[in-house]
């Protein structure tokens, strides 16, 4: 065999490995020519859309939510004809909005100024927006126990002068005085609301 030969046969090997490896990749991936059909996909972008190759949907925009067909036409329109490099965004699906998927697209360049077809990666990124979800409800819970804790530290502050003010009043007036019971009972209210907010 002539060195050429082997050198043919050796490109053949490795471009047939290459697309094996695009193929059972764990990211989706698709093959997306002007004005926006899909040409190719692998197995991960089969897999996220429910999509057989031998039912494949012919445009991309089938595969978007109505709410967002617009924007990723107009995101296509600039990649095809040069106006965008690359564009992202993120969709959500779902009866209640549950499923956040981003897109992203990048033109293959073949030396002319109008891109033929691109290459488009879709993420699941559900399971991400729902800890950063959790995370921020987490936060905010971690705050308000902030704000309690400051507003319980005043409160106990303002009933420790209330309470030392009672007991000084007490013990300068006789018991026989009817201003004493008076101070006796917001002194027992003072401990009372104080237990209270111990309580919580």
């Amino acid at each position: 065999m002539s060195a050429v030969a082997e050198m043919l046969e050796t490109a053949v090997h490795r471009e047939a490995d290459f697309f094996q490896m695009i193929e059972n990749s764990p990211v989706a991936l698709a093959i997306v020519q002007r004005p926006g059909r899909l040409n190719a996909f692998n197995c991960a972008f089969e897999r996220l859309f429910n999509v057989a190759p031998s039912r494949k949907p012919t445009l991309l925009t089938d595969l978007i939510p109505v709410q967002n067909r617009k924007e990723a036409e107009e995101l296509l329109s600039e990649l095809f004809y040069g106006s965008r490099k690359r564009f992202q965004f993120e969709t959500q699906t779902g009866e209640s909005q549950n499923r956040l998927l981003r897109w992203i697209a990048w033109p293959a360049h073949s030396g002319q100024k109008d891109v033929e077809w691109a290459l488009l990666t879709v993420e699941d990124r559900s399971d991400a927006a729902l800890v950063e979800q959790r995370l921020r409800q987490a936060e905010k819970l971690e705050m308000v126990g902030r704000l309690a804790g400051g507003v319980a530290h005043d409160f106990n502050n303002v009933m420790t002068g209330v309470l030392l003010y009672c007991d000084l009043l007490i013990s300068v007036l006789d018991r026989e005085h009817r201003a004493r019971s008076y101070a006796e009972e917001i002194r027992q209210a003072g401990i009372q609301a104080t237990g209270l907010r111990a309580n919580y």
